[in-house]
């Protein structure tokens, strides 16, 4: 499911660039990392329009999230009902590598004569929504699912708070990669990293993965989830060699490194782009 700024749609959806008159949306999408067997994100919408609350109190649309893979075909709508904070779960066997999450208020029934005077001066205040026509765009994120029943890189990377200087550090003597960011940095990660991925993958995330490499040699021997990850990643990489070919006095050039990084990441750079274009569409 992919809405975009350069097509015009039959209906107004707020949260889209000139179909509403005010389309700030506040959502927030967080990652909960508590079971294992699932991949679970939690929506909070903070921003409200009152004639969407309406048709949400009267039952006529719900606070709902599509989620598809195109790698297994996985596809779920997920009905949320009338609660601004919800919560979604996919089972870990049902995708793999790119899955996309779409959250959004969508209409549930016709409504034929829809009224919200916040709609842009093009619709005089009236405009007709089929069932199934989306509402309200909340927020986009997209997340690479654990390929192959291994782990992925999110699986070997913490974020946390650096509460004793305001440089970011990467921390690679722990069993996980650990990026610290000052506290400002670190609210802005909370709050919109989930809805950009791509945008932390080709920085911070691009910066651990190339200081894990650096320091491979030294912590080859230490049985750390960030090394064996790295060990059976590289070792399927037929331009550079293994880790059991490697020179440890030497290490990887870093033009190995990059390599090594921009295969684990699926060319990062690239996919940021398309987080920003995502950026742009919802002003």
């Amino acid at each position: 499911m992919k809405l975009s700024n350069k097509i015009a749609y039959p209906y107004p959806i707020w949260g889209w660039q000139n179909n509403y008159k005010s389309s700030d949306i506040k959502c927030t999408i967080s990652w909960i990392n508590d079971d294992p067997r699932v991949f679970k994100y939690m929506a909070a919408v903070e921003t409200h329009d009152p004639a969407i609350d309406k048709l949400i109190q009267d039952g006529k649309a719900v606070y709902a999230c599509v989620a598809t893979c195109s790698s297994t075909f996985y596809n779920e709508f997920f009905n949320k009902g009338k609660d601004p904070e919800f919560t979604i779960q996919i089972q870990r066997e049902n995708v793999c590598q790119l899955v996309k999450l779409r959250f959004i208020i969508v209409a549930i029934e016709p409504i034929p004569n829809y009224y919200n005077d916040n709609l842009d001066d093009f619709y005089e205040g009236r405009a007709y929504i089929p069932k199934g026509g989306i509402l309200t765009l909340l927020a986009e994120a997209d997340f690479e699912a654990t390929p192959c029943g291994g782990k992925s890189v999110g699986d070997i990377i913490k974020v946390v708070e650096n509460t004793w200087s305001d440089d970011i550090e990467y921390q690679t003597n722990n069993p996980k990669l650990r990026i610290a960011l000052p506290s400002s940095q670190f609210n802005i990660f909370e709050t919109q990293g989930p809805e950009f991925p791509h945008v932390l993958h080709a920085t911070i995330v691009y910066r651990a993965l190339l200081t894990a490499i650096g320091d491979l040699p030294d912590a080859i021997d230490k049985d750390y989830e960030w090394v064996n990850y790295l060990k059976t990643e590289i070792d399927e990489i037929s331009d550079v060699p293994s880790v059991d070919e490697l020179d440890l006095d030497k290490g990887y050039t870093i033009e190995e490194a990059g390599l090594i990084v921009d295969t684990l990441l699926k060319n990062p750079f690239f996919l940021a782009f398309g987080d920003l274009e995502l950026a742009e569409n919802r002003k």
